[in-house]
């Protein structure tokens, strides 16, 4: 909610903070949705390496446990458009 009434610093510290809570619960399908959440802001505000970083820290995630379609996807969806972005604005460094 943070994120939509255009508190984007606010929601990335929520982010931050709720992944390593949601790996400690052993939850992989709630820290793969953060992960996805927090590349996503990361994206709208024009952090593609931040991005790329999220995405990627999602997919270990997720590579720690039973399938997860749906984040999965997402994650792999988000790691793909973090460097379509940087280059687009021309950024470099984000693979």
């Amino acid at each position: 909610m943070a994120h939509d009434s255009g508190q984007d610093d606010l929601a990335a510290r929520h982010f931050a903070r709720a992944l390593p809570l949601a790996r400690t619960s052993g939850d992989l399908p709630l820290a793969a949705h953060i992960a996805v959440g927090s590349s996503h802001l990361a994206l709208r505000t024009g952090d593609a390496p931040r991005a790329a970083h999220w995405a990627q820290t999602g997919l270990d995630v997720v590579g720690q446990g039973p399938g997860i379609p749906a984040p999965t996807a997402r994650l792999h969806t988000m790691r793909a458009r973090a460097p379509a972005a940087a280059s687009q604005f021309g950024w470099v460094g984000v693979r």
